[in-house]
Formats: structure tokens, C-alpha cells, sequence
């Protein structure tokens, strides 16, 4: 039986394939989507005011976006982007640039989660209202 050289290429192309999905499967992903929360301890001081701030929900996007939700006596939404931190591979930068209303806040800030990313430990953010001008802090320490 004669095989011809469209078939044999195809051959060998679906055998590479297969041979090397394995490795590929098993190289850890970094660029994953990291999903966080915690229960813990925290303020949100907006100008003289304060709340205590009682839990926190951290989810990094592995297209660099970063969602960030406030549990106090209501429940805030900030979003913006993240990076990593070089050499510390569970702390990240923020930058947020939004939220869930139009009098948003722009600011920067940290968030340092456990070992496995599944945890905040920490959480710490300053910044400015954007129709409030007041200046905005947000510290948690997760439990």
C-alpha cells in the first residue's frame, strides 16, 4: 500500500499533537484568573467619614482587568487593572479607574493574597473621588 505525502505529513502532525499536549497541560499557568475574597477587618475613610469594612472579593482578569467588591454597610464595586509585583508572586498593583457609579474613584493601591491566590490577606488602597474630590482610603486585613 502506497501512502501518499499529504496523508503521512497530516500523520505525523496529529501524532506531535498528541504526544505533546501532555507537557503543555502540565506546565503551570500563570496567567490565569485569580479569584480572592476574605472576611476580616477594614475601613473606608471618605473624607472625616469612616466604615468599617467587613469582607472584601478581589478578582484579577488574565486580561490584565482587575474587579475589586467592598462589603460595609452597602456594598462598593471598583474596577480597573492590575500587575504583578516582581519577585513576589502573590502581590499585586492596582490602579483603579472606576466603578460602579459614575462618582467613581481614581487611585492606587495593593493586594497581597495567600499561597494558593484564594484568600486576601491584605488590601490597601488610596485615591480620589472623581465628582467628590475627597480623598478616599481603603485598608483591610483579612482574617
Amino acid at each position: 500500500m502506497k501512502i501518499g505525502s499529504r496523508t503521512l505529513i497530516v500523520t505525523l502532525l496529529v501524532t506531535f499533537t498528541i504526544l505533546s499536549a501532555p507537557a503543555v497541560l502540565s506546565q503551570p499557568r500563570t496567567d490565569q484568573t485569580k479569584l480572592a475574597s476574605a472576611n476580616g477587618t477594614g475601613t473606608i475613610k471618605l473624607g472625616r467619614e469612616e466604615f468599617k469594612l467587613t469582607s472584601v472579593l478581589v478578582k484579577l482578569l488574565d486580561n490584565g482587568q482587575a474587579e475589586v467588591t467592598l462589603v460595609s454597610e452597602i456594598t462598593i464595586f471598583l474596577n480597573g487593572k492590575w500587575s504583578s509585583v516582581p519577585g513576589q508572586p502573590h502581590n499585586f498593583n492596582l490602579t483603579i479607574s472606576g466603578g460602579s457609579s459614575g462618582g467613581a474613584l481614581d487611585g492606587t493601591g495593593t493586594v497581597n493574597l495567600n499561597d494558593d491566590d484564594k484568600s486576601v490577606t491584605r488590601l490597601s488602597i488610596k485615591g480620589t473621588g472623581r465628582l467628590s474630590k475627597k480623598s478616599i482610603e481603603i485598608t483591610f486585613q483579612g482574617q
